[in-house]
């Protein structure tokens, strides 16, 4: 997957330099995920240097979806209750929803995309002990997959319209049309990105490959994601149960060793959890 003309690089050059910069303390999360060495505590400690972010996460932590309503009062409260992978998990999200503000351009909902984000998460983290992948690395992962088509929105609308409209007029998917127009599409787009933030390589392949999970060398989290992000666009469209029932093969699957009925029974509590996680979406 490689950018083929010299325009398609320097447009995508350009996107890269007018992306906003994420918090200091967001990049070390997430550059954290890898690092066996982190120091919890002292990364506990940071988060709480943030009061936006702290306040944010303490408002998650005491919603009807964790069942702490009012009973912790301080992120260290939190970290002892949930353990610092979940809120360094919510740190994330909070973090990136609240600061990649997005606004509604071509026909592309920003609320469906942010929910699409999460859902897709979520369903990483229910199925990574299935797929035998870090459930945080997971959720990172498909948080982050489609941060590509968030950055469009981010920073250029134009972009987004013309390629919403060229999909309107003939049967392609999004990545094609992006890939008409732009010469890349938002999965390289994202990957890039990730790049630049230094993230653990193995994300920034699962972001990139999230459409393309087939090409060789594949990876659970690879193919992990590429299932997950499935099964959310079959869930928002209100049709997961045919997809899990359904006896087209699906390589992902294979390759996880995962049957369809283990899928089904992992991903049962994904609607409640989605509804949980959008409701909350709207106050962070």
């Amino acid at each position: 997957m490689t950018l083929t003309t010299g325009k398609s690089r320097e447009t995508l050059l350009a996107l890269l330099e007018q992306v906003p910069p994420l918090p200091a303390i967001v990049l070390e999360l997430l550059r954290s995920l890898e690092d066996e060495n982190a120091n919890i505590a002292q990364l506990a400690r940071k988060i709480g240097l943030d009061p936006p972010l702290s306040a944010r996460i303490l408002r998650v932590v005491n919603s009807p979806f964790y069942g702490m309503q009012g009973q912790v009062s301080s992120l260290s409260e939190a970290v002892m209750v949930l353990g610092f992978s979940n809120v360094r998990s919510l740190a994330l999200a909070a973090s990136l929803s609240s600061r990649l503000k997005l606004r509604p351009a071509g026909g592309l909902d920003p609320a469906y995309l942010w929910e699409h984000s999460f859902c897709t998460a979520l369903a990483c983290r229910l199925l990574a002990p299935l797929a035998k992948v870090n459930a945080e690395t997971a959720f990172t992962a498909g948080l982050l997959h489609d941060i590509g088509r968030i950055g469009l929105l981010v920073l250029d609308e134009k972009y987004v319209r013309e390629i919403v409209g060229l999909r309107a007029g003939k049967a392609l998917s999004a990545s094609q049309a992006e890939r008409q127009v732009l010469g890349f599409d938002h999965a390289q787009l994202g990957a890039r990105l990730l790049e630049r933030w230094r993230l653990p390589p193995a994300i920034v392949r699962a972001v990139e490959r999230h459409h393309t999970p087939d090409l060789e060398p594949t990876e659970p989290l690879i193919d992990l994601v590429a299932l997950a992000n499935a099964c959310a666009i079959a869930l928002q469209r209100g049709a997961l149960e045919q997809l899990l029932a359904s006896n087209r093969p699906c390589n992902s699957v294979v390759r996880l060793g995962i049957t369809r009925g283990q899928c089904e029974e992992a991903l049962a509590p994904l609607p409640e959890q989605l509804k949980a996680i959008a409701s909350m979406l709207q106050e962070i």
